[in-house]
């Protein structure tokens, strides 16, 4: 089981593939930067949609693979997604 060590709001200075959705997180834009420890350390990022998706749908402990969040359950996924960027 991993243990997140640290979670916090950052703006990026270089673009990052979202863990969770696997859309690209441009440079000067939010993310969430974690940093997980399992058999190693590793700093995931994960773009305001999924962090607000994955605090909704899942439960402490859940864990999840790389860009597998929408298939959780993509309709809910998609009105949060145009909730907090806006548009269609």
């Amino acid at each position: 089981m991993s243990e997140c060590l640290k979670s916090k709001l950052v703006n990026t200075r270089k673009h990052h593939v979202c863990f969770g959705c696997g859309r690209e997180i441009p440079s000067g834009s939010q993310a969430f930067c974690e940093t997980w420890v399992d058999d190693t350390i590793n700093t995931t990022y994960l773009c305001r949609v999924c962090e607000s998706f994955a605090g909704t749908v899942l439960k402490y402990g859940d864990e999840y693979s790389e860009h597998c969040l929408p298939e959780c359950d993509p309709e809910l996924w998609e009105c949060m997604r145009i909730e907090i960027e806006g548009g269609e």
